[in-house]
């Protein structure tokens, strides 16, 4: 059996490789629209409401995670998440090559977000 305890420090310690999610959990709507569009700023449009939807996902779960923990553990998931935060921008920054470039950084944005939320609700569900 899990113990709350050792759920507390998993909720906020690192997650192990083999347990974290391997491909993004985007929506199929996401992925048609990916396909069907047939200029880069129609698939920056794609990414933009999936970006949404990835982030209202993950701050859903991040919250009921919060929620469940004690103070302290609360205070260092807020900081695990937040230094989540700062490398996924890192990751996902634009390179110097224009519109690829942007498309290529809402489209990572859009993985690592649909990634960190899926890692959250299997932590949530244990």
């Amino acid at each position: 059996m899990f113990s709350f305890a050792a759920f507390a420090a998993h909720a906020v310690g690192a997650e192990s490789a083999a347990a974290a999610p391997r491909e993004a959990d985007t929506r199929e709507g996401y992925r048609l629209c990916l396909k069907a569009a047939a200029a880069n700023a129609a698939m920056m449009d794609c990414a933009a409401v999936e970006y949404r939807y990835q982030q209202q996902r993950l701050d859903s779960v991040y919250a009921e995670l919060k929620r469940r923990l004690p103070k302290d553990a609360q205070a260092r998931m807020q900081t695990r998440q937040r230094e989540w935060t700062q490398g996924r921008e890192r990751r996902c920054a634009p390179g110097e090559d224009g519109s690829l470039a942007a498309l290529d950084a809402a489209m990572c944005r859009v993985d690592e977000t649909a990634l960190r939320a899926a890692e959250l609700e299997a932590r949530l569900a244990r």
